[in-house]
């Protein structure tokens, strides 16, 4: 049945019964899964600029895929995603780093504005980032 389609380019898969479109989501979102645990392993979070666009970009998926996906799969989306990742790697920092200024962490992991650093990561953990240093200092 799929070659039918094939000379329709890429709009043949809007045309193709529910099973075939349902492996052709499949397929996007195992490519979609692989792209972003690799952009995880690379930090790619901790680009400032990163957002829905530019993880579109690298991972060569169309956005529409990626948000379709982050609603489905994450709670919160692609913005809550990247911002537990960039608190986890702040908390790892915090304890490998204890002479660090907290300024230089939130650039760090993406985030420059000191006030917004220390915002978001509140909001993740429930207290400030000095707060949480002193908590967990061995």
């Amino acid at each position: 049945m799929t070659k039918v389609f094939q000379h329709l380019g890429p709009f043949h898969k809007m045309r193709q019964p529910a099973s075939n479109r349902n492996d052709f989501q499949i397929n996007i979102n195992m490519k979609i899964r692989l792209a972003l645990a690799d952009w995880i392993a690379r930090k790619g979070y901790c680009s400032p600029d990163s957002d829905i666009h530019s993880l579109s970009r690298d991972v060569g998926i169309s956005e529409d895929h990626l948000i379709c996906f982050f609603q489905e799969k994450y709670k919160g989306g692609f913005r809550k995603l990247r911002k537990d990742l960039r608190i986890e790697l702040a908390k790892k920092l915090l304890l490998s780093m204890p002479d660090t200024p907290l300024s230089h962490i939130g650039v760090h992991v993406g985030i420059t504005d000191k006030s917004n650093f220390r915002k978001q990561f509140t909001e993740v953990t429930g207290m400030s980032p000095d707060m949480w240093r002193r908590m967990h200092k061995k």
